[in-house]
């Protein structure tokens, strides 16, 4: 086929665009007082729209999923490449568990440790937060799951955060990390389906959901069952780019966004678990089918460089920005005895956390970062 078509980069700017949304929202919800107590203070006119418009922060679990679509597709675009040309992949388990250990295990031990650092000073300095005892009932019931007891720690050690119903400490967005690490256990034997054809790579992956649906009872790895499709569909994605030759306009990609971003919201308010869970496929993969045919002259743009430059650091970003943001909460709450009435504390507080995960990136990850995929011209 013709030249190639894909923007690989333009994913990295979706990661960084996608870490940094989850940690605004974070600092939305543990750095401001929310829209009640907002309100209440009288702001100034001009500080309304911008109070409105930060409540467009409030989906970052549909932020996540669209991260986990992003995931089977890097996992499976080398592999893809093989079966589409008609080649069965030469693939080894060891090696691609191998990998995955060195990739993710240094900077995700070292989240561990931040967090028992950070969660430590804070539980002695400033313990209301941490103890539940803040006088925010939303608060103080998330953080009652938040602790570490042997049902946080153990499997916290093991790559499966939160699974057993309480978050390592403040962390709680390591949840996420269980799944991934799941869906890369999963990956090596998916794969040898997926080389008998694509309806039994298909079947499993709805079989493996329904299961989670019908016999979980709501348990962590009943949602990670649940959730695996939308892995999965990352992985056939990955498939349709290597076998397809598409591109999409600068404008076409933008509209194509508002309809795939209020499919993943309107996902929220749909009763049936299974219409939320299509509505979330269609619209994390339309989000990251505009990423993947985004005209690359975007990427000539300083704001997609600055994202790119925070996606090729996501992972250290979203895993160590929480307890920082917590220590910066709890301290406030702790002297005033509310959460910040002003946003711009939310806005200086991402702006600390941004920076301190960029120095432990350098720290860490840096050294344990692999080569970015490049995709053949003769692969599009």
């Amino acid at each position: 086929m013709s030249g190639c078509t894909i923007n690989l980069r333009c994913l990295d700017v979706l990661r960084g665009l996608l870490a940094t949304y989850v940690l605004l929202g974070h600092c939305r919800w543990l750095l401001w007082c929310g829209h009640t107590e907002w309100l209440a203070s009288s702001p100034a006119p001009w500080e309304l729209p911008i109070g409105y418009a930060s409540a467009l922060f409030r989906f970052g679990h549909e932020a996540v999923i669209v991260f986990f679509v992003l995931s089977g597709f890097f996992i499976h675009l080398r592999s893809a490449r093989q079966l589409i040309s008609g080649r069965i992949p030469r693939y080894s388990a060891w090696k691609f568990y191998r990998r995955r250990w060195h990739r993710l295990a240094a900077p995700y031990y070292t989240a561990l440790l931040l967090t028992c650092v950070l969660d430590l000073l804070g539980r002695y300095w400033f313990p209301n937060l941490y103890f539940g005892q803040s006088g925010d009932a939303l608060l103080d019931s998330n953080f009652a799951r938040k602790d570490f007891s042997p049902a946080a720690v153990f499997p916290g050690l093991l790559l499966l955060p939160s699974t057993l119903g309480k978050d390592f400490g403040s962390n709680g967005p390591l949840w996420s990390i269980a799944f991934e690490a799941v869906f890369y256990l999963a990956y090596p034997i998916w794969l040898r389906i997926r080389c008998f054809g694509l309806l039994p790579s298909v079947g499993i992956g709805c079989l493996t959901s329904a299961a989670g649906m019908i016999f979980g009872n709501g348990s962590a790895f009943a949602q990670i069952a649940i959730l695996y499709p939308l892995w999965l569909a990352g992985a056939f994605l990955a498939e349709a780019v290597i076998r397809g030759n598409s591109r999409m306009p600068g404008w076409g990609a933008l509209l194509l966004l508002i309809p795939a971003s209020c499919l993943m919201v309107s996902g929220i308010a749909a009763t049936p678990l299974i219409t939320t869970l299509i509505l979330n496929m269609i619209g994390a993969l339309a989000i990251v089918a505009v990423a993947v045919y985004s005209p690359p002259v975007w990427m000539e743009q300083s704001l997609f460089r600055a994202f790119e430059y925070l996606g090729v650091r996501s992972y250290t970003l979203y895993i160590v920005h929480f307890p920082i943001i917590v220590l910066m909460c709890a301290i406030f709450i702790q002297v005033n005895g509310t959460r910040p009435v002003h946003g711009w504390y939310a806005l200086g507080g991402a702006s600390i956390a941004i920076i301190l995960s960029l120095g432990i990136y350098h720290l860490v990850e840096r050294k344990f970062s692999h080569s970015r995929l490049r995709l053949d011209p003769h692969d599009a």
